[in-house]
């Protein structure tokens, strides 16, 4: 059925598919999450969630605060599937469209001088696409990853200045950057699979992410917090 939807949801808009606007997903999130709790946990871990701004393109922070269902709902409304979510008479798309993941959020709350990023979409594909599926595929995967590329591009310039003493290191501090992906085996599935719900499905890419997070923890485990674990240069520039 996933399939199904996909292919209708690219003849179709959200807007004429679902004209009441009708998403159980708001309510289910409502039900489970506690989000008093979140709210209250600010000061033992800080969470921030993104949404793109469908007029203005630019990139909301919805900081720990912030947080409902309705902002999560933004933070992962697929236009394609989903009407704009509406907050406070603005309308947002998925933050993946302006950051992915926004980065400087956690750089200006300070805390930690360590990121970990956990990359879904494939940066390198083994072959130039070229059917039309397989075109809008990469089209997708590449709008998702650029706003991440240029945020690291930006942490090794600083880096550079400060390897090369032209920054205080007194005043600013070095990020480390930690990576856990699963190109090859990821890169192997059209964008459409986000939207295949099936268990055997999910445990696999459970069972993935479990797996390169053990080899990332064996192999890096003692970078964290001295170094980064991965080359901004040769795998983002």
């Amino acid at each position: 059925l996933w399939g199904i939807y996909d292919a209708l949801s690219r003849v179709f808009s959200p807007y004429e598919l679902n004209p009441k606007n009708m998403n159980p997903l708001q309510d289910l999130i409502a039900d489970v999450v506690d989000f008093d709790a979140v709210r209250g946990g600010a000061d033992v871990c800080k969470l921030f969630i993104a949404a793109t701004n469908v007029l203005n393109g630019r990139l909301r922070i919805f900081d720990q605060q912030e947080l409902t269902p309705k902002s999560i709902m933004a933070s992962a409304c697929l236009p394609f599937l989903f009407q704009a979510v509406e907050i406070d008479h603005e309308y947002f798309w998925d933050g993946g469209y302006s950051g992915n993941p926004p980065i400087y959020p956690l750089i200006y709350a300070g805390g930690s001088n360590d990121i970990l990023i956990v990359q879904i979409n494939p940066i390198n594909i083994p072959d130039v696409p070229r059917t039309a599926r397989g075109i809008l595929d990469r089209i997708n995967t590449l709008s998702f990853n650029s706003s991440l590329m240029r945020e690291m591009r930006a942490i090794q310039f600083v880096s550079d200045l400060l390897d090369s003493g032209e920054l205080d290191a007194q005043k600013y501090s070095r990020i480390n950057i930690h990576t856990i992906d699963a190109e090859s085996e990821l890169a192997q599935f059209s964008v459409s699979s986000k939207l295949n719900p099936d268990w055997e499905f999910l445990t696999y890419l459970h069972d993935i992410g479990r797996r390169k997070a053990k080899q990332f923890l064996a192999l890096h485990f003692d970078k964290i917090g001295t170094e980064s674990s991965t080359n901004i240069r040769e795998k983002f520039l």
